[in-house]
């Protein structure tokens, strides 16, 4: 966390969960005087549903044989642009 007051008990927590590993969790720590400002989701409108739906269109183009890929683009076009569009 960068909190720093909840950062012991946050690594204590992973010390235990990856027992009986002995990790230096110094580069996590060190990471934080680097934050990702902007995020590299901010640039996306609506992040959340519109990765989800560039995820759904990936597993369909992967899951379905004989699929009309221009169909599916239109389709999926039509879907970014309204998440986008809900977008503040």
């Amino acid at each position: 966390p960068a909190v720093k007051s909840k950062q012991a008990a946050f690594f204590e927590a992973l010390d235990k969960r990856f027992a009986p590993n002995d990790i230096d969790w110094q580069v996590a720590l060190d990471m934080l005087a680097y934050p990702d400002v902007p995020s590299h989701e901010a640039d996306m409108p609506n992040f959340l549903k519109s990765d989800a739906a560039v995820k759904a269109l990936q597993a369909t183009l992967i899951g379905s044989a004989g699929l009309d890929v221009a169909a599916e683009a239109d389709k999926f076009e039509a879907e970014l642009q309204g998440l986008f569009d809900q977008a503040p």
